[in-house]
């Protein structure tokens, strides 16, 4: 054999050899090209809150795009999830659970993940609910144990409270609920919430309260009115009198008088009661 055959074939020996080295490099396992698994990569949901924008998107990585996004579980009311995994919406209530959310890719593989959704209660009020809110539209008692208006005859809605609409006498000016009866305990609160809708006048006032009396203050009757505490309100402010109950009451009616000479300056917007027996989900909205 001469020499030029003796190359021609040690170089076919070379090439066969690289060309085994290349097939190894392509069929790796550690080929870093090689597809992952579908995973969901979201770590955790963020909270809401009761009557705020509540949006968050789960992310997925791994298998083959595009990802769909289900769960088989009830979500917050008021939330719903898209199938690009999009939760969003105003909740409506408070809510505490964990929901499994489902992952698919374009190839039907699928992958779960738990997470847990909280909803806290709004910024308020704890333990509080309105007991009756006054508006020229239409006053509201949402509490069931409630189910009468009663005022002076000098007094009445007005815009969206209840004022003195004739004259201007401190004590021809009450209003209340009455009902099948309630119980209040120690350290219970009232919350009496006033507008001063005057555009000139401030006013520093007293409220008066009775769990006795349904018609007007007078001297005679003057033992069973408490004073709830005082506050001033400038012209255009909200603020807020409470009474904090010191023993065990029990009623069927509750009364306030506004106990200062105005009219239809002063509203009283609504009463709410905090009560120990109510649930902390249950919060009164701070104007």
């Amino acid at each position: 054999m001469n020499l030029l055959n003796r190359l021609l074939i040690l170089m076919c020996l070379l090439c066969i050899s690289c060309n085994g080295e290349l097939s190894e490099e392509v069929s790796s396992p550690n080929d870093s090209s090689k597809e992952l698994p579908l995973s969901i990569s979201t770590t955790s949901i963020a909270k809401g809150k009761v009557g705020e924008n509540f949006e968050v998107a789960l992310t997925s990585q791994g298998g083959v795009q595009p990802y769909t996004f289900s769960t088989q579980d009830s979500l917050p009311s008021g939330v719903t999830l898209s199938s690009q995994g999009v939760l969003s919406g105003t909740p409506d209530s408070v809510f505490s659970a964990t929901i499994t959310f489902v992952a698919t890719d374009s190839e039907n593989a699928t992958v779960a993940r738990d997470f847990l959704i909280t909803i806290s209660p709004p910024d308020g009020i704890e333990r509080c609910a309105v007991i009756v809110d006054f508006d020229s539209a239409g006053s509201t008692l949402p509490d069931s144990r409630f189910n009468t208006i009663f005022s002076d005859v000098y007094t009445d809605v007005y815009q969206d409270g209840i004022t003195t609409v004739i004259g201007s006498h401190e004590n021809y000016n009450h209003a209340g609920v009455s009902g099948a009866g309630f119980s209040l305990y120690s350290g219970d609160k009232i919350r009496l919430i006033w507008k001063n809708v005057s555009s000139v006048n401030s006013h520093t006032f007293s409220p008066r309260i009775s769990f006795i009396e349904t018609g007007r203050f007078t001297t005679s009757n003057s033992a069973n009115w408490l004073l709830s505490s005082s506050l001033t309100l400038n012209p255009g402010e909200t603020g807020v009198s409470e009474y904090t109950i010191p023993s065990y009451t029990t009623s069927n009616t509750f009364n306030v008088n506004q106990n200062i000479n105005q009219g239809k300056q002063l509203l009283l917007d609504r009463i709410e009661f905090v009560e120990s027996a109510r649930g902390t989900n249950e919060v009164c909205v701070i104007d």
